[in-house]
């Protein structure tokens, strides 16, 4: 799962860049290539300390798998994000913008979507969108088709990372989970 948000995020730092290019055919490896060195501004919630722990944790990750560095730019209300990027568009700032992205809900989406402020489709370009499960209302948000514009990077549920190299066979279900943590020690 760790991998997804580096991913995503990676992504999202070689997507400021090209767009400037205008190249979204580009491989992977082309994308990490042009991420190297970049800052990504994401601006997310900032009311959280679990997550605001967990942002801290995937830019170190980024950093050091990536060379990517990640600042999570703390919002207490993402319209201010939507309306900071429109204030950008309507100056005819095109690239080199104070948002680079953003963790939206799905009234901002489709405010967002509706004037042209996000980037995409993109959402088939990323390696981990393989594992997202289809069967979950991935493609439409507040009612509005995402049509490749927007990538889930969390949902309503457990999401359990762990690092492969010290848990070989990861709790399948809750009932595991709680077994697991009944009878393991964490340091």
């Amino acid at each position: 799962m760790k991998r997804i948000l580096t991913a995503a995020l990676t992504l999202c730092a070689a997507f400021s860049l090209s767009a400037a290019d205008n190249d979204a055919k580009q491989s992977w490896k082309e994308i990490e290539q042009k991420a190297k060195g970049q800052t990504v501004y994401f601006h997310a919630w900032g009311g959280s300390q679990e997550i605001n722990r967990y942002l801290q944790w995937a830019a170190k990750e980024l950093q050091r798998q990536n060379g990517v560095i990640l600042k999570h730019v703390k919002v207490t209300d993402i319209a201010e994000s939507s309306s900071r990027l429109l204030a950008e568009k309507a100056a005819g700032k095109q690239q080199g913008g104070s948002v680079d992205m953003v963790w939206i809900n799905g009234e901002n989406f489709k405010s967002m979507k509706d004037n042209e402020l996000l980037y995409g489709p993109f959402v088939e370009g990323l390696p981990s969108w393989q594992y997202v499960d289809k069967s979950l209302p991935v493609d439409v948000d507040f009612s509005e088709p995402t049509e490749g514009l927007e990538a889930p990077w969390g949902v309503g549920q457990l999401v359990f990372i762990y690092d492969s190299a010290e848990l070989t066979n990861p709790p399948a279900s809750f009932s595991d989970l709680l077994n697991y943590a009944k009878h393991t020690r964490i340091a």
